[in-house]
């Protein structure tokens, strides 16, 4: 068969395929697989001998997704990632043809074709657009280093994105990027690796998306056509390659195969959409209920604050610094009645001179050294031993231990710290896995997923009926699950704000929905002015936290003073009346996979300019928000992509998509531009989450086409949504001569009160001749704050504008405003 016809592709000299293979500062001894010997057939798989040695392995994992693995070993070594989750495999629909020349694996959604001399691999679409295809020869491996790689065509204007936290352009075309966790403070755009590890992105090109995860945590490396040939290379470490390509087309039927693998993220507690308060550290009880005083006091809102690890009683786990701390369960108790969470920092190891250090190493719950025994190595911290989360004995022993220490002390979350781990250069380090020992190498990028996994088990434990919170520095592909990670130890300075912005960004898309940053960076101390800029823009990130070092200057919001002081309550304010639209959009990513932020290019993937946008984001599928990240700047020129109109939040300005406008922002603004045809929930101002009433929601509907919205609600803490006990409505607009509203609960049994009232705000809409509800006329009221104090009517406004007031029901609602 000649391939060359069959792929549309040039041939291209073995040579130049084996440079490309060659990780960047490797010296290996890269060898070629042979040509494909017997294959073995079987349900939707095969699984081929190697011509020489070695295995080729295909199996069709679930609609639209298909596994490859290739080893030069005698069988596949099973070394289990923890990201997959166990309803990862779905039975799909395939069929298996082995021809002479070729094994094709052909299914409703994609065809494979492994070509078997010269070996090569190729992946086509129902509609015979090409996904992906290896060059001939396509594969290699180096024994002595155990590493295994895959090079495939890098196709004129494809386009990649995404590989988890890595800053600079949302283009990872022309990068080399390796992946083994890393602490690394003062990062920047291309510092590479860092702290998280999350092997999967995307391939778009011609408006169509395909994607890629590697299922290895040994050292991941990716090289995007760096050096202009032609050719985009994958690999790991492990003596096996690994993994999972997504045939879209959508970039969200790529998100839901990413999300078919590793499952889908939690529902986080609904306090953890508020405002966090942190700082390394608040070193007294007086001081953390001072700080919680002034809090409440100043009318500023939040939910949650933070104990960085100078609680401790000389840095010994479990403890609390007895004369700081007099009565830490009773300072809890007296947060709680403010309706504060506590969240305490948890480091996974023990300093040499911590009393447990000898138990704990008696037992063998260390990592260990290459003697057997308890590997000790320096950080910061001092002289320290790492828990080994890869043995169960020491999973369970904490997970006891960590239980005790939140019931105990009234503990809501759990910060998990240094978990890369922060020794960054250990490779004698030995990882148990049950008797399965792993190197370092192969191991610690999963050493932070397994860390969350036994607390947010430990939580489920103590607390049958409530939402666990784990936040986490580190991480890995499938932490989702989890909890949160945030972005680590931020430098203080503009460029930095624009180098979390770009985090965020490729951290959304890469499946992991709660992400955010140290407000003002950690390391330094903010301006006035770039505080307020950071905290416009994490005001639109799910994780809204404000920390900084102990050597920082003081951030609290009352810090900088007046005008400063209104500014950030302003800001904090709108945050919280967003939380219904950001709390629904955790829903969507559980059910959808759609991501809860994202750059433009997964929502517009057939607009070519969305590609070299990397500062600004979509909040869902309808919001757009352009930080301003340049000192001094009184605004920022935006992109609105795609071909549809977009409305200027603030002005309620309309503009049509695919050009560039400048949107004017005050240092406490931040230009957010909404679809034309969209609706925004939004709840009241309250001082905390707990405090938010359910009773009042506000919609805020743009109608030029059909609109809709699915709001999510439930009661925000226990865990009943899990049995049903949640509420989805699904909020509708249709244009027209008679503009229709429609209100539906469509899904789940959780009933909101009742009294619940919507308060609808129509943009640009002309002044009705009537409003009806259910065909029944409402009532006129004259002004917007009669209205206010209305049970029921509508009105309307300067600026184009028709505000609407309506008891909720139980039946469908129909709002109808008739225009003739």
């Amino acid at each position: 068969m000649d391939t060359r016809n069959l792929l549309g592709l040039p041939r291209i000299f073995i040579a130049v395929a084996l440079l490309a293979l060659v990780p960047r500062g490797a010296s290996a001894a890269w060898e070629l697989p042979g040509a494909i010997g017997a294959c073995v057939p079987g349900t939707a798989a095969f699984d081929c001998a190697l011509n020489g040695g070695g295995h080729l392995a295909v199996e069709l994992y679930a609609d639209g997704v298909v596994r490859i693995r290739i080893t030069p070993l005698d069988a596949f070594e099973d070394r289990p990632t923890g990201a997959l989750v166990p309803t990862a495999k779905q039975p799909a629909q395939g069929q298996v043809f082995d021809t002479p020349g070729a094994v094709f694996l052909v299914s409703p959604q994609l065809t494979l074709a492994l070509f078997k001399s010269p070996l090569q691999l190729a992946i086509w679409r129902a509609d015979g657009t090409l996904v992906s295809a290896t060059r001939e020869f396509g594969f290699a491996w180096d024994r002595d280093a155990k590493t295994v790689a895959v090079n495939q065509f890098a196709i004129p204007g494809e386009h990649y994105l995404g590989l988890g936290e890595r800053g600079g352009p949302i283009e990872r075309r022309g990068r080399q990027i390796s992946m083994r966790n890393t602490d690394h403070a003062a990062f920047n755009s291309f510092t590479d690796p860092l702290y998280i590890s999350i092997p999967f992105f995307y391939m778009v090109r011609d408006g169509k998306a395909a994607g890629v995860y590697v299922d290895s945590g040994a050292t991941p490396f990716f090289d995007l056509d760096s050096s202009g040939n032609g050719l985009a290379t994958f690999g790991s470490s492990g003596n096996q390659l690994d993994y999972y390509v997504m045939a879209g087309p959508e970039p969200l039927a790529v998100a839901a195969g990413y999300r078919q693998l590793t499952g889908p993220n939690q529902i986080p507690p609904i306090w953890t959409l508020g405002y966090h308060q942190s700082r390394y550290s608040y070193n007294t009880q007086e001081e953390v209920l001072s700080v919680a005083w002034y809090l409440r006091t100043l009318a500023v809102p939040a939910d949650v604050l933070y104990f960085d690890i100078d609680y401790l009683d000389q840095l010994r786990m479990f403890s609390w610094n007895p004369l700081a701390f007099p009565d830490p369960a009773g300072m809890n108790l007296q947060l709680k009645q403010w309706n504060f969470r506590s969240v305490n920092i948890m480091e996974p190891l023990n300093h040499t001179g911590d009393p447990m250090h000898p138990l704990l190493s008696g037992a063998g719950y260390y990592l260990r050294g290459p003697n057997g025994q308890s590997l000790i190595n320096q950080i910061w911290f001092g002289w320290v031993s790492w828990l080994d989360f890869s043995k169960s004995g020491v999973r369970d022993w904490y997970s006891g231990a960590l239980q005790w220490f939140m019931g105990t002390y009234h503990i809501d979350g759990v910060w998990n710290d240094l978990n890369e781990p922060a020794a960054n250069y250990m490779p004698e380090a030995i990882y148990d896995f049950d008797g399965q020992p792993r190197t370092d190498l192969e191991a610690r990028n999963l050493y932070a997923l397994q860390e969350a996994k036994t607390s947010y088990e430990a939580q489920r434990q103590l607390r049958p009926n409530t939402r666990p919170w784990v936040f986490s520095r580190s991480g890995f592909a499938g932490q989702h699950r989890y909890g949160a990670m945030w972005g680590g130890d931020a430098d203080t300075a503009w460029w930095s704000l624009r180098t979390n912005v770009e985090l965020s960004l490729s951290m959304g898309l890469s499946g992991q929905p709660f992400f955010g940053h140290d407000i003002g960076g950690f390391l330094g101390s903010p301006s006035p002015e770039l505080f307020l800029r950071w905290m416009t823009f994490s005001a639109y990130t799910p994780l809204f936290r404000n920390h900084a070092i102990n050597y920082a200057e003081r951030r609290e919001p009352w810090a900088f003073g007046e005008p400063y002081l209104g500014m950030i309550r302003n800001i904090v304010n709108a945050r919280y009346r967003l939380i219904p639209y950001i709390y629904s959009l955790f829903k969507h990513d559980a059910t959808s996979g759609s991501p809860v932020i994202a750059p433009l290019p997964f929502h517009f993937p057939g607009d070519p300019t969305t590609f070299v946008i990397n500062d600004q984001f979509m909040l869902g599928p309808d919001m757009l928000v352009a930080p301003v990240l340049d000192e001094g700047a009184f605004g920022r020129y935006v992109y609105l992509p795609g071909t549809g109109g977009w409305i200027e939040e603030r002005t309620d300005t309309r503009y049509t998509g695919g050009q560039w406008v400048f949107a004017l922002a005050a240092i406490d603004q931040i230009p957010v531009f909404i679809r034309e045809s969209a609706i925004v929930p939004r709840a009241p101002v309250a001082q905390s989450t707990a405090e938010q009433p359910l009773n009042r929601r506000s919609l805020d509907i743009y109608c030029a086409g059909n609109a809709g919205f699915d709001l999510y609600d439930d009661d925000g803490t226990s865990l009943a949504h899990e049995q049903g006990e949640f509420l989805v409505s699904r909020l509708t607009c249709t244009p027209g001569a008679v503009t229709t509203v429609g209100i539906e609960r469509v899904q789940g049994s959780w009933l909101p009160p009742a009294d619940r009232q919507w308060s609808l705000t129509l943009h640009r809409t002309a002044a009705p001749f009537s409003v009806r509800k259910n065909g029944v006329m409402m009532t006129f009221v004259g002004t917007e704050a009669a209205l206010a104090n209305a049970s029921e009517g509508w009105t309307y406004t300067s600026g184009d504008k028709v505000l609407v007031k309506v008891a909720d029901q139980a039946a469908p609602l129909s709002i109808t405003l008739h225009h003739q």
